[in-house]
């Protein structure tokens, strides 16, 4: 069933070798009754667990914020989930590197695309700038949990991972959620790429 609810952006943002991971991801509500606190739990509980199981065990959670923005834009929550550092026992590529998810919604408009920037990378899944057949087989896992929690017709949860144009949907104070569009597909990037800066609180 396609969302039809508020939307809601979610910030998390982890610290690796003294530096600032962070990534800005858009969500709807499926029913409309959701709030900022709901999607907060079912990060914590689902997006966190699965994502530490790529990380290296160096990296820290500093929180996760999460606001509404539609009708009316309104006060953030935030958390830090009770399991803090990656799983991975290994050291990490340069925290400036990430692996690359490319956020397809079925549509060939840039403004339609987003992607997720995933550092640090453990460097036993890297081998000359490229993940391993070892690190596809894990950050495919990861994509995979993010579509069975979060997809459009099918995710296990109340929310739908979605991309959001501010050209299409405002860019503050108001927001729109014609501006936003359904993820349908999530492709892994084999080549590791940098982690575009961004101000806080703006999505890729």
């Amino acid at each position: 069933m396609p969302a039809i609810g508020e939307l809601f952006r979610a910030t998390i943002s982890l610290q690796s070798q003294g530096g600032l991971c962070q990534n800005v991801l858009h969500f709807r509500g499926d029913t409309g009754v959701e709030e900022s606190q709901d999607l907060l739990d079912v990060l914590e509980g689902a997006y966190w667990p699965a994502y530490r199981a790529v990380l290296p065990i160096s990296t820290t959670i500093l929180g996760i914020n999460v606001q509404q923005l539609t009708p009316l834009v309104r006060d953030p929550v935030s958390g830090v989930p009770i399991d803090l550092p990656g799983t991975i026992p290994t050291a990490e590529v340069n925290s400036q590197c990430a692996t690359i998810l490319t956020l397809r919604t079925g549509f060939a408009s840039r403004r339609q695309r987003g992607r997720i920037y995933l550092a640090p990378v453990p460097a036993n899944l890297v081998q000359i700038n490229q993940l391993t057949p070892e690190g596809r087989t894990l950050y495919t896992t990861f994509k995979n949990e993010i579509l069975t929690n979060f997809n459009d017709d099918t995710g296990i949860s109340s929310f739908t991972l979605g991309v959001y144009s501010r050209l299409e949907g405002g860019d503050g104070p108001t927001y729109s959620v014609a501006g936003w569009t359904a993820v349908t597909q999530i492709d892994v990037q084999s080549i590791l790429g940098a982690q575009r800066r961004r101000r806080l609180g703006r999505g890729a």
